[in-house]
């Protein structure tokens, strides 16, 4: 199995966990959690492409993804955007990672309590 394979088959059982927990009566923080897990292993995937090494080991991987998929005539095809530069699919990637940066953030970082981690509600 290839490193992009291993990280899209990870981000797929954290997407169905979400999925199952995405309710009101579930804490948010699990929600969270994995919310930003499924989308790190994403990005990772993509981002990991045609390599022979995992991607770096950071759970920073979400908005790098997002804003390299702007270089990709293949992905703005895939969602309707023509292969083309297109600055309508620019526009839009742009107004996502602002989220795309908080949910990063979501990511555990040790004992730093002053910053929002769901791992600790």
């Amino acid at each position: 199995m290839t490193w992009q394979n291993g990280y899209l088959r990870q981000a797929e059982s954290d997407y169905s966990i979400y999925s199952d927990l995405n309710k009101p009566k579930v804490p948010l923080c699990h929600r969270l959690h994995y919310l930003q897990m499924a989308s790190e292993k994403l990005a990772k995937s993509f981002l990991c492409k045609g390599r022979r090494t995992p991607y770096e080991r950071t759970h920073y991987a979400f908005v790098r993804f997002l804003k390299s998929t702007t270089r990709s005539p293949n992905i703005r095809r895939k969602l309707g955007y023509g292969g083309k530069n297109c600055p309508a699919y620019d526009t839009y990637i742009k107004s996502l990672l602002n989220v795309a940066k908080q949910i990063e953030d979501l990511a555990p970082v040790g004992g730093n309590y002053d910053k929002l981690n769901p791992e600790y509600p």
